[in-house]
C-alpha cells in the first residue's frame, strides 16, 4: 500500500482515521464576511451534493480541542471526494487554506472538484490547466447545470477506479496492492458492495496464500491494512 506521510512531522501516517463513504470535504470560506455570489456558490454545491445523495464534511464540523491541522487531515483521509468553493473575494489565507486540502486531496488520489468565480484570474497558476466549474453572476441555471454534471461525474469515476481495480483483481497475477487500493478508492466514493465484497475476498486470498519468508512481513502489513478499512468501514457486514 502506498506510504501517507504526516503533515505534521513528516512521519509515516499509521494512526486509524474515520471513514466517512459517501462523502464530499467541502473546502470554503467559513468566517468574515461573505459575499452574495459566494453564499449562492456555497449553497449550491450542499443542495447538489446534497442532492446526489452525498454527505458533507467541512473544517468546520471539528471541535477546536486539540492539533486542527491533524484533525484536517484525518477527515480528508476519510472522504471519498474533495470540492473546493472559491472566488476573487476569498481572502488569501483562505486560498492558502484551501489549496493545501486540495493538495492533499489529490495527493492521497480523490477526486476534487473546483468551483470558482472569476475562472482563470484566480487560480493559482500551477492549477491554470485543470478543469473547473465556474460562476458567472446571470449564468445561475448554467452553473447549477454544470455544478450537477461535475458532482454526478463522481459515480462515473467510482466506477472507473472500481474497472481498473477489477482489472487487477481477475489478472493472472494479482497485484493484491493495487487491487486493494483500487477498490477502496471506489467504496469510499459510492460504498459500493462489489468493491467490499472484492475486499473482502482479497482478505481471504493474501491470508491463506503461501507466502516465503522475505514476504511475511509486508503481508501481515498488507492485511492489517484491509482488515481496518473493514473494520472502520459504516455498516460493513464483513
Amino acid at each position: 500500500m502506498p506510504l501517507v506521510y504526516s503533515p505534521l512531522n513528516g512521519d509515516e501516517w499509521k494512526e486509524p482515521f474515520e471513514l466517512f463513504p459517501k462523502t464530499g470535504f467541502l473546502m470554503l470560506q467559513s468566517g468574515g464576511e461573505l459575499t452574495a455570489d459566494d453564499l449562492f456558490m456555497q449553497d449550491a454545491a450542499r443542495a447538489q451534493m446534497g442532492a446526489q445523495g452525498y454527505e458533507i464534511k467541512t473544517a468546520i464540523d471539528l471541535r477546536r480541542s486539540g492539533d486542527y491541522l491533524h484533525k484536517i487531515t484525518k477527515m480528508i483521509m476519510g472522504c471519498g471526494f474533495g470540492v473546493a468553493v472559491f472566488s476573487s473575494d476569498t481572502p488569501s489565507r483562505t486560498i492558502g487554506n484551501i489549496f493545501f486540502e486540495v493538495g492533499y486531496c489529490l495527493a492521497l488520489g480523490k477526486p476534487v472538484i473546483l468551483v470558482v468565480k472569476g475562472g482563470s484570474k484566480v487560480m493559482p497558476s500551477d492549477f491554470v490547466r485543470s478543469e473547473w466549474v465556474e460562476f458567472k453572476p446571470g449564468s445561475e441555471e448554467q452553473f447549477q447545470q454544470d455544478l450537477a454534471g461535475q458532482i454526478n461525474g463522481l459515480t462515473q469515476q467510482s466506477a472507473f477506479f472500481e474497472l481498473l481495480a477489477d482489472a487487477a483483481y481477475e489478472a493472472e497475477e494479482v497485484d493484491h496492492e493495487l487491487v486493494v487500493e483500487r477498490y477502496k478508492r471506489a467504496a469510499l466514493i459510492n460504498s459500493s458492495e462489489h468493491s467490499l465484497q472484492r475486499l473482502r475476498d482479497t482478505e481471504l486470498a493474501v491470508r491463506t496464500a503461501e507466502v516465503t519468508p522475505s514476504f511475511a512481513t509486508h503481508r501481515r502489513s498488507l492485511l492489517e491494512n484491509v482488515k481496518q478499512f473493514l473494520r472502520l468501514f459504516p455498516n460493513n457486514a464483513a
